[in-house]
């Protein structure tokens, strides 16, 4: 009986080093641009900071969150935001089960480039528990034609805590802190 305890607990334990590494490493990331159908991939913003805002249109707390970014973080620093590396926005919908649902949600939250996440494969893939999800991806080092080698997880959350949160792990990386 003890040896079967401790064998259970070994197991409980290599099962959750496992599932801590997995949610660790990055997902492969591949979306379908929801204007054109154009396959999007990370490979496109080598170089730049990619805030990725994980939502669907039944999902409550994601049109004030996805309103949030965009107004707080695309905006901004499309706008100006302090010179550094170019951030990028896209909102990544998870459910494309309802598309004129989804376009009103987008309209409402005034979102700017949206892809679709098939079956929402890079949100499970995350280990996220939730939507709204964030996750912020340093490209800084990240040079175009070699993929997806050099992209580091900045932040990942489920939820939006807030865009001052976002703001200062972004201006963080863009001043270059953060490798």
């Amino acid at each position: 009986m003890i040896n079967q305890v401790k064998y259970l607990r070994a197991m409980v334990f290599v099962g959750f080093v496992v599932l801590a590494s997995a949610s660790a490493s990055m997902p492969e990331l591949e979306f379908v641009d929801r204007e054109s159908g154009n396959l999007v991939t990370l490979e496109q913003f080598a170089g730049e900071i990619v805030v990725l805002d994980y939502f669907a249109y039944w999902c409550a707390p994601c049109a004030p969150a996805s309103r949030k970014i965009e107004e707080g973080i695309a905006r901004h620093y499309r706008t100006g935001g302090g010179a550094g590396v170019p951030v990028r926005v896209l909102g990544v919908n998870t459910s494309t089960a309802q598309p004129a649902k989804t376009e009103q949600f987008i309209a409402k939250a005034q979102m700017g480039h949206v892809v679709n996440d098939p079956d929402g494969r890079s949100h499970t893939a995350w280990g996220a528990r939730s939507l709204p999800y964030i996750v912020v991806l340093d490209g800084r080092q990240v040079v175009a034609g070699n993929g997806f080698k050099g992209w580091k997880v900045a932040y990942q959350h489920n939820g939006l805590e807030s865009v001052a949160k976002l703001r200062q792990v972004i201006d963080r990386l863009r001043k270059g802190a953060g490798s």
